[in-house]
């Protein structure tokens, strides 16, 4: 399969190649990874690396820089911004810049760039991303599946809800933050997607890898897994916290939902 892959909030491809570099390894070299980094500027998060995830050589991938806009440009991201309207999508997602560990920090330097797909502050922003997402995806596949990490699940998810004939066979969630309402996004408003009320959203098969102890976005992996269709779904949920785990143990229950879902994926596609 021919995945394309969105990292988290203030990383990068580099670190995202990283993070997944062991997990791609066990999943083979029959499937290829293309990276596609934000181009919002963020602060290099702090708290997203586990440092055995970059051990072994991984499958072929390809690094491309996300379509970078003038609204883009308009929107950098507000290191010191004003108080927003109060919403569960804005303060989750901002908790992200408070985690105090200075692990991923240290592993690069002080001239490392990371980003953001869109300014969480503006809708604007998000509209363009999913906009750019659609676009990329359009120019640049077919792509048969999809690796996200934290906000780059949020993008992703929300693609996924809001275009029913999107190309993907399946996709696979690393502590996947719950996406956004496409549709009231439209109208300036950040609404999370909410299982009881808008049910199963998205309906390919899906993996799903997020801790116990996410004290970063509490519950939110949890909604996203709940609003992709039960049958169709493979869940891991390990003892850690927000980062992708990295011990043998955990690789391999990640390895194994990963390979279910991809499985289902293809039954999908026959």
């Amino acid at each position: 399969m021919k995945f394309l892959c969105l990292h988290g909030y203030g990383t990068n491809n580099k670190v995202f190649e990283m993070q997944t570099a062991a997990l791609r390894y066990e999943l083979g070299t029959h499937h290829t990874f293309e990276f596609v980094e934000g181009t919002v500027p963020a602060p290099m998060d702090p708290g997203t690396y586990s440092p055995q995830l970059s051990t072994h050589e991984a499958s072929p991938t390809t690094q491309t820089p996300f379509p970078s806009t003038p609204d883009f440009e308009a929107h950098p991201f507000l290191t010191t911004p004003p108080p927003p309207t109060p919403t569960a999508f804005n303060n989750n997602l901002h908790l992200i810049t408070t985690n105090s560990s200075s692990e991923l920090q240290s592993l690069f330097s002080p001239s490392e760039q990371a980003f953001s797909y869109f300014d969480t502050f503006s809708t604007q922003s998000c509209q363009t991303a999913l906009q750019n997402l659609t676009t990329y995806i359009q120019v640049e596949g077919p792509f048969d599946a999809i690796l996200a990490f934290s906000a780059g699940a949020t993008l992703a998810a929300t693609y996924l809800a809001q275009s029913p004939n999107h190309p993907f066979k399946c996709a696979i969630f690393l502590s996947g933050v719950s996406p956004i309402d496409p549709i009231v996004l439209k109208t300036g408003v950040f609404r999370s997607l909410d299982p009881e009320t808008d049910g199963e959203m998205i309906v390919i098969p899906t993996a799903h890898v997020y801790g116990k102890r996410d004290t970063k976005f509490p519950g939110s992996s949890a909604i996203l897994e709940k609003l992709c269709v039960g049958e169709k779904k493979a869940v891991l949920v390990h003892e850690g916290g927000h980062p992708i785990p990295g011990s043998a143990s955990e690789l391999s229950g990640m390895v194994r939902v990963a390979r279910r879902a991809i499985h289902w994926g293809d039954l999908k596609a026959r």
